[in-house]
């Protein structure tokens, strides 16, 4: 049974998290809106090298056709028409393989499952490319970009930087860089899931250092 003390104590956590990200969230709300009614959306995201790196969860959760150098491909089957309209598989003997790296789709998996489980695709040929999973990688790559933002403010703050260069940095980041792009027109491509990647490991890396001095 819960007492009114832990109530109190609850509220007041979610109020200590929202504070520690409200800059963050202003920040992502800023940036929707732009792409609404300045920058424009995209309806497709998933498109050129977001292909490679996407398609291991089509592949896998749709197809059914990972492919992997113990599974040979026969060139009358519908899987080879597949993987070589695809054009993002390679030779490796005689299999194919996606010569993209499988990092990308790792950090996609929770919101194409979702979609995958929710989506009504009723009446679609479901190839894993239809409009809602294409969005759901823009949802995606937005929310590893607030992650971006989040370790970015954690990883200066270690440094002692001021809180308004921090914002001013974050907003610079996200407005003022090619990072608008790969967002929003080039969702797919890897390069806001790397700057996830990267700001975390620097903010992990750093606050290790820090413990040890």
């Amino acid at each position: 049974m819960h007492t009114n003390g832990d109530k109190l104590y609850k509220v007041k956590n979610i109020k200590l998290i929202l504070k520690s990200i409200i800059n963050e969230i202003l920040i992502i709300f800023i940036f929707i809106f732009l792409i609404n009614n300045y920058i424009g959306n995209v309806d497709k995201t998933i498109k050129a090298d977001g292909v490679g790196y996407y398609d291991y969860l089509p592949s896998l959760f749709i197809h059914h056709d990972l492919i992997r150098k113990d599974i040979p491909v026969q060139k009358d089957s519908i899987l080879y028409d597949r993987i070589k309209s695809l054009k993002l598989y390679v030779d490796f003997g005689d299999f194919k393989v996606n010569k993209y790296a499988c990092g990308t789709a790792v950090l996609q998996l929770p919101f194409f499952t979702y979609t995958y489980l929710t989506a009504d695709l009723e009446g679609n040929n479901n190839d894993g490319y239809q409009k809602p999973f294409q969005k759901a990688v823009f949802y995606a790559t937005v929310f590893y970009l607030f992650l971006s933002i989040f370790f970015l403010k954690k990883l200066l703050e270690l440094f002692d930087i001021k809180r308004n260069t921090i914002i001013l940095s974050q907003l610079l980041l996200v407005l003022a860089t090619a990072v608008t792009h790969y967002t929003n027109y080039d969702a797919g491509f890897s390069h806001v899931y790397s700057l996830f990647a990267i700001t975390a490991f620097f903010y992990f890396v750093r606050s290790y250092l820090t413990i040890l001095r």
